[in-house]
Order: C-alpha cells, then structure tokens, then sequence
C-alpha cells in the first residue's frame, strides 16, 4: 500500500500526553482510538496527510489535530490564514461548520458555512478563518481571478497573491470522503484541489517574500479504498495512514438478498413491498436508514412505508424503546413539507435536497434523538454525515443515470454500509443490501472486500476546467496546460491505468512519452474548441494565450462548454419564447429524466402554458420537459401541485435555468452588436425576472409577490378585475378586505407593501434637436435598495442599444440620457425600457416614433406578451407587440400652432411622442417650443 498501517491498541495514548492543555477541551475523551493515534501526525507534523479507515472511525480527530496545530503556529505569531473544509454534501459541512464553532470560537478561530444554503461572498470571506464549503461552492469562488490583471504587465510585477485571492491564503486544506473523487462530481472536487497545489507552486516561484514563505497542507480523509497510494502520490510529499475494517468501533454484520427481477424499471417499487419484512427481521426494534437510489424514490417509499407500517400495525413493534405515536404527532406539526408531515404522523420520514434546510435538520434532529424509527434517504446522506443507525437497508443497487440504469459502485456500497452501527449505543450493526438474483453474487463479493480502485473524473468536464484555468491565469500558454495537468489526480491514474483513460483496455503498457503526448493532444483539443467558440484568444505570436469576455462569463457563471454555445446562439433570438426554447436544451439538465409515466401530465400542463410546443407535437425528448416544467411552475399550475414529484423537480428546473440566464443576460450585454441587441437584451431580462420572482410569463400572477397574498388570495383578486400593482393602489383597503374575506389591517398592510415598491415613470421632450429620455423612480416608503435597469434602443442605419444599471438610494431617483435626432439621424423608432431587476410587474416599456412629413401624436404600444387564450402565431404576437399602432390623429398643418393646445389621451398607460415640425418648413423654432412640452407614461 506504500503506507503505514498501525496495530496500536485504544486506550495507549491518552489526550492529554499528545495535546497541550489549551486544546484539550476540543476533545471530550480521554484516549484516542486506533486510527486517531496512527494519525497522530496531523498534530505533530507539518506534511500532507491521507488517512485511509472505515466509515465512523473516527477521522473527524485527525481534522481537528490538524486544526489545533495550525492555530498553535498562529498563536505562537505566525502568520495569518484561513483554513478550508471541502466535503461533498451540504449537510455535511452544515454539521461540521456548527461543531466547530462552538469547539473553535473560544480561540479566536471564525468558522463559516458557505454553500448553497448560506449566503457569503468573495469578499466577507477573506476575513473567515475557517470555511467549511462544497468543491462546487469553493470552485465559483476561486475560479476566476482580479479583472484588475493585466496580462500586459510583467509577469514579476503581478502582485500573486491578490490574483489568486482567498486560495493563496490558504494554510490548511481539509478534504473529507476523498474518494468522490469517483462520482459523477469528483472532476470538481480534483480540479480545485489541483488548482490549490499549483497556486502555492506558483506563489513559490514569486519573488515576494510573501509569497516564499506561504506553505499548504492537505488533510485528506476516505473510507478504505484499494489505491489510497494513489492518492498520497498526487498529494505529493504525503504520508499515508492505511486502515482496514478491523478498526470499526461496531461489528458489522452484512447480508445480501436477492430477488426474482420481472422488470428492471419497475423492480424498485417492488422492494418497496419488501421492506417492511426486512425492518421487522433485521432492525430489532432499533433506528433503520433506508437507502433509496432517488430524490422521488426516497419520498415516494416513505409515504408507502408510513401506510404499509400503519395498516399491518408494525408500528408498535418496530418502536418498543421508541416514541410513542403522541410524540410523532407532536414533532409532524413542526414540519414544513406536508408529504413529509403525513409521514411522521407514522414515525417515518424522508431526507433529501428537495427539502428545506429546516425540515433536513429537523429529520436529522428526530432521528439522533430515536424519535424516528425510519429514514428513507438518498445516497448523499451516506456521505460523512454524522447520522449512524442500527440497520442500514439498501433498497436497489441501481440508479437511473442519464437515461439508463447503472448499478452503484462498489466503494459508495459500502460507504452506505458503513452507516451502520452507533457506537455511541451499540457494539454492532446490520446491513442488509437487496438486489436482483442476478446481482447477488456481485455484491456477495462487495462486502467481503472486493473494492474497485477510485478513477479520476476530470475529464467528464476538461474543457470546463481548462477553461477556468485560463480565466484565473494558471494556464498562459500549452506548457502551462501541462503543468496543470501534472497536478491532478488524473494525471497519477493515467499513469497507471492508461487503458481505461485511452478507450484500450486490452493495452495495458504505454511508454512515458506515449501518455505525455496523448495527454498534451487532450490539452491542445480543449484550447483548440475553446478557441473556435471565441471563449479564449491568442496573441499574436499564437502562443500566449487569454480568456475573452465570453469566456470569464463561463467560468463565472459556471457554465457547461455546450450550454455556453446555446448562449452564444441564443444572443440571435429576440423572443421569450424562442429564447426559452434553446435554453431548455443546456446540458446543465442532463440529469432531468423524461419518464413514461410522466408524459401525459406533462402533455396536458403543455396545453395549458403560455408558450405550447409547436402545433400537433408532445413531449419527446428532455428539453421539452423543461420547457413545459418551467412555465407549469411559474404560472402556478394546478395540474403540477398534485404531482409532487414533478414540483420538486421543477424547483431544480427554475433554480438552473436562472442561472443559464443570467449567464445569457450578461453575454448579450456584453456583446458588441447592435443589430436587434435590444430585443435580444429585453426578451431576456423579461424571463430572467420571471424566474428570479417566480411569477407567469404572460404576468398573470405578479400579485403573488406581495407578502400574504398565495394562490387562493390572487384568483379572488382576479375575479374583481384587480391584477396589477396598480389596481391594488386604487382600491380602498376596507374594500381589498371585503374581496379578500380578511380583516382589518390586512388591507392597509398591502398598501404599505406597495408603498415600498418602487414607481416608475419616463418623461421624453425633444431639446435642441437632441431627444432627451428621463427615467425617475419614485419610493414612498424606502424600507430597501432596488436594482433598476434603464434599457434604450435606437432604429435606423447604426442602431444603438444603452444599457444602464443603478440603485434607488432615496424616494427620488432618476437617469437621464440624450440622443441626437437631427434631421436624417433616422434613430426612429425608440424604444425605452425601465424596470426593477428583481421586481415584476412595475416595468414601463416604451416605443417613441417621429414622422418626417408632418408633427404625429403617437400612441406607445405597452409591450405584451402572448397569453394562454390567444390563437395568434408566435411571431404575429410578436410583431403585434413592437409595432406601433397607427391611432386616429390629427395632422398639424400649421407650424404655427401654439403648444397650450394639450392633447386628450384614453389613459395614462397610453404613450405619448411629440417631434418636431417637418424639415421641410425650415422652421425649427416653433418646433422646439412645442417639442417642450413633457408628457409623462406610466404603467
């Protein structure tokens, strides 16, 4: 194995021989176990560190020795740092940032949760000392560098460590469950490791003595893994602690049942039948996890289970030193979700990310407290969190994977297995593992120890990596791509394992050239896509290389290289519909699974939405599902509430689609045509506002917004004719409480919402020949700060798009903008849009146009979108919609006419356009006087 593995018996080494008596408090135990004392180095050495044990050994001490020993040197007057905790779950780095706060804090150490669930930045970060994050999470923040660089500027007069940010101040680097280096997302979790070895490699190579001194350590933390040598290679200089079962705290007892498979795709349900048997068998009356291959499976076999559980009257059987049924009752009206609540009523629940942090913790809570008898729960939960249970039960060995069934790999098997057992209860487990007959043996084989060894994933997303590489600066030119890829765990498994990576594995013998050459043709591929699609670019030598706008959007955004070419098609279409349409096919959705018995809701949803597939079409394929998802979820439909199923998935939908449009949003605007950029711009900040706020993309619904107002409130609204902001602030508050069937203050309290949001208006004049455009915003109450984006596009020959973005600071707040109109300008029609960025509904969008032979009051089409009831083609819809109406008015003939004749308008929503007498009079002056008359839209 290469490393050392130790035979020390617990209780030879107590706490206090080892650790000064400052940090003692951090361990509420008297000695270390075996593993912890074989690891013993992480507190009395400085080197890299790879511990390999069985699942609930202990390898949480050896994070800590680390930590301890890292705050002893700052303690001493060393210099300051910050240390990072990766593990692959957020739950996991939930736990552990709220276990060691309270062990950390006394000693000045701040620790921080930053992941999907918690909000920071790059900026707060830099002040926290210890950061407990996801690979994902650490990859957004680290990823790209200063927009300050200049690649122009020496390369000795580059300050480094600004240019690589938080990462250069990295002293501790803690990797938890460091074999997901073989899931799907491990590529992430070796990329950043990687890229923190090669930013200490370069900050070595600086001439700042800062940057001389600066050191890394890696503490790296699995379950046992048959190539943890492999592992201490790519960490190289490492030291490997090696452990086998041997050194679990509980005996595990294992069992494998096989039975008849009928049908693959519906085999798992079929164990859902089982499962009662098998908890009543094996469980002893003690704390069952259930592990299920899906999100939905994991819900939909707790709600089975609950029923199946109460109707054969397990329930007391299964919980003698449990809860009683009073308890479950008591814990369910604490809960959010009501599937889950119908499910602890019976003491059954399910974990998974479609829940909300509070509901998670609140399960985790139940089940360490054994107020819970059974979790169904997906695989992630098996990864490190700290939730062991007597019997752990693996229902299927298979999962869905990208349209087809994959069985699980072996080290995540018995990473689930090793759940079983509390030491803090037991002196054992049960695992029982139920596959198909024909699978048995394989698993048979698993559990005796059969390992397969842990592979490299980066390649599933090179072009990605290679990407970010070049935005942060670590990748200048082709050795420099090499030199990247030197550091990476993919690199050390080539080496030794060159078949399963070349596509032969019949080939086992590669010369040290061969792979250095096949690996720097990957290297000269990847930068040859990335150069073709405008995502990086050469100097002109064609040898220093640099990232385009284009491509620092990917890496920000995170991007995938196909999704990144959609964006780039995208910028050509100027509708919501055709722009939602080529969204839906990013490959950031590749895991949505387009099911059989799905397709007929989805298809009577699709009738129902504002945008249809096209005419006699149903839904085929994945993006089709997205598409009908996506406005299903933002219209609130009902058909999508009764299939729970499919809400969850819609909410994972949404949350990806907005960030591909914000991606989208930020490309366009980046970009430098300006050809129809208008259009392209404001279709997509339209559906980017739809998604941020949730609401329907004919705006059906923005009422739903406001707090307190949910679905049943809105169509009662509705019915009364009020839809709008607007319709809201001119009714009563006692007759909003009539519609509403509410009671006072109700009423006033919307009104007090509204008078907190933002209204906007644009005033137009024309001024010395020069069309000048006030967008103001106006604020009753300024209880926050509002994003508001002034969006202007001028027509003509050379079409010009302006973007401006500001904050409302006060209750007045406003943007001015001028234009050159003279004569033959032809920058006719204009079209102006001012809006909330993350408000919809108080947009104002206008058109304003000049007619060359004669002065025309023009009304200014409202923009719309197409509705669910409308029959018109999408393109006439949209045509409809950026034409202007040419309204019955009067020619004024004579130049002459005074100015104090107003106009008489319909409504206040009507759009108002003066322009100047026609160049023929040469008279321009009267032109001007009337052209001063200022007319105020709203909508």
């Amino acid at each position: 194995m290469g490393g050392a593995y130790y035979e020390v018996q617990e209780g030879q080494l107590q706490v206090q021989d080892v650790v000064p008596e400052a940090f003692q408090s951090v361990f509420p135990f008297r000695y270390f176990n075996q593993v912890q004392v074989g690891s013993i180095a992480a507190f009395t050495e400085d080197s890299n560190l790879v511990v390999s044990a069985p699942t609930g050994s202990g390898k949480t001490v050896v994070f800590e020795l680390a930590i301890c020993r890292l705050i002893q040197r700052r303690l001493n007057g060393r210099q300051e740092f910050n240390i990072v905790y990766l593990a692959p779950v957020k739950a996991l780095c939930a736990e552990k940032a709220t276990e060691w706060k309270k062990k950390f804090e006394p000693f000045g150490i701040t620790v921080e949760e930053v992941t999907g669930d918690s909000t920071g930045d790059f900026h707060t970060l830099t002040s926290v000392d210890l950061i407990c994050t996801t690979p994902e999470k650490w990859d957004t923040l680290t990823r790209t560098r200063g927009p300050h660089i200049n690649r122009k500027v020496p390369q000795n007069e580059i300050d480094l460590f600004f240019q690589f940010g938080i990462a250069s101040k990295t002293a501790l680097l803690i990797v938890d469950e460091v074999h997901s280096l073989n899931d799907e997302r491990g590529g992430t979790l070796e990329a950043v490791i990687s890229r923190m070895r090669l930013t200490q490699t370069l900050l070595r190579h600086a001439s700042s003595e800062r940057a001389a001194a600066t050191h890394l350590r890696i503490v790296a933390a699995s379950a046992t893994i048959p190539n943890a040598a492999d592992v201490q290679e790519w960490l190289r200089p490492a030291s490997l602690r090696y452990f086998d079962d041997s050194v679990r705290p509980c005996k595990l007892t294992s069992h494998v049942l096989g039975y008849q498979e009928s049908n693959p795709y519906q085999f798992e349900s079929q164990l859902t039948k089982r499962l009662p048997e098998v908890i009543s068998q094996y469980s002893n009356g003690r704390p069952c996890l259930v592990f299920c291959p899906s999100r939905k499976s994991s819900m939909n076999t707790a709600i089975a289970l609950s029923e199946m559980l109460l109707n054969r009257r397990q329930r007391q059987e299964s919980s003698r030193t449990l809860h009683s049924g009073k308890a479950w009752e008591e814990w369910a009206l604490r809960v959010e979700s009501d599937s889950l609540r119908k499910c602890v009523v019976q003491g059954v629940a399910f974990h998974n990310a479609t829940l909300s942090t509070f509901d998670r913790k609140l399960v985790e809570d139940m089940f360490r407290n054994e107020a819970l008898p059974v979790v169904c729960t997906t695989t992630t939960l098996a990864q490190g969190v700290n939730l062991p249970a007597h019997l752990v039960v693996i229902k299927s060995t298979r999962v869905y994977r990208k349209g087809q069934l994959c069985e699980y790999d072996s080290n995540l098997i018995i990473q689930m297995l090793g759940r079983a057992g509390r030491p803090q209860y037991d002196d054992s487990g049960t695992a029982v593992i139920m596959t198909s007959l024909n699978s048995k043996s394989l698993y048979d084989l698993t559990v005796k120890g059969a390992h397969h060894a842990v592979e490299s994933q980066l390649r599933n997303a090179f072009v990605e990596h290679v990407n970010a590489e070049v935005c942060r600066g670590t990748i200048v030119d082709v050795p420099g791509a090499m030199l990247w890829l030197k550091e990476t765990f993919f690199w050390v498994r080539v080496k030794r394992n060159p078949g399963h990576y070349f596509g032969c594995e019949s080939k086992t013998h590669y010369s040290d050239s061969e792979i250095e050459k096949r690996l720097k043709d990957l290297c000269l591929t990847a930068l040859n896509l990335l150069g073709e699609s405008g995502l990086i670019a050469y100097d002109e030598d064609g040898v220093t290389i640099s990232s385009t706008p284009a491509g620092i959007l990917m890496a920000k955004f995170y991007i995938k290289f196909s999704t990144m070419i959609l964006i780039q098609k995208a910028s050509q279409f100027h509708c919501v519909e055709d722009l939602l349409r080529i969204l839906s096919e990013a490959e950031e959705f590749s895991e949505v699974t387009l099911r059989r018995s799905e397709k007929r809701v989805l298809n009577d949803i699709n009738r129902m939405n504002v945008y249809k597939l096209p005419a006699k079409e149903r839904v085929r394929t994945r993006a089709d599902k997205v598409f009908v998802l996506v406005q299903a979820h933002l219209c609130d439909s009902d058909r999508l509430s009764e299939n729970v199923s499919l809400m969850l998935e819609a909410n994972r939908v949404i949350s990806l689609l907005l960030r591909v449009c914000n991606c989208a949003c930020a490309y366009i605007e980046e970009s430098t045509f300006d050809r129809a950029r208008f259009s392209a711009l404001s279709s997509c900040f339209f559906l980017r506002r739809c998604l941020l706020t949730r609401t329907s993309l004919n705006g059906e619904n923005v009422l739903k917004q406001l707090k307190g107002v949910g679905t049943a409130m809105r169509l009662q609204l509705k019915e009364a004719g009020i839809e709008s902001f607007n319709d809201i602030r001119a009714e009563h508050p006692r007759k909003l409480e009539s519609i509403l069937h509410r009671n006072p203050p109700f009423g006033n309290e919307l009104h007090q919402q509204l008078k907190s949001l933002p209204l906007l208006t644009i005033k137009v004049e024309i001024l010395n020949e020069n069309l000048v455009v006030r967008a103001q915003c106006n604020i009753e109450s300024t209880t926050r700060r509002f994003s508001l984006l002034f969006l202007l596009g001028t027509s003509g020959p050379q079409p010009r798009t302006l973007l401006k973005r500001f904050l409302a600071t006060s209750s007045n707040t406003w943007h001015e903008e001028k234009i050159s109109c003279r004569a033959g300008g032809g920058i006719f029609p204009v079209t102006v849009l001012f809006a909330v960025e993350d408000v919809f509904g108080m947009d104002v969008e206008k058109v304003l146009e000049r007619k060359v032979d004669g002065l025309l009051l023009i009304r200014a089409a409202p923009r719309k979108e197409s509705s669910a009831k409308d029959s018109e083609s999408l393109s006439s819809l949209r045509r409809r919609a950026t034409t202007i109406p040419e309204y019955p008015v009067k020619r004024l003939k004579d130049n002459r006419l005074k100015a104090r004749r107003e106009p008489e308008f319909v409504s206040l929503s009507a759009a108002l356009q003066v322009v100047s007498t026609s160049p023929r009079t040469g008279n321009t002056a009267n032109g001007a006087a009337i052209c001063r008359m200022v007319f105020q839209t709203s909508r």
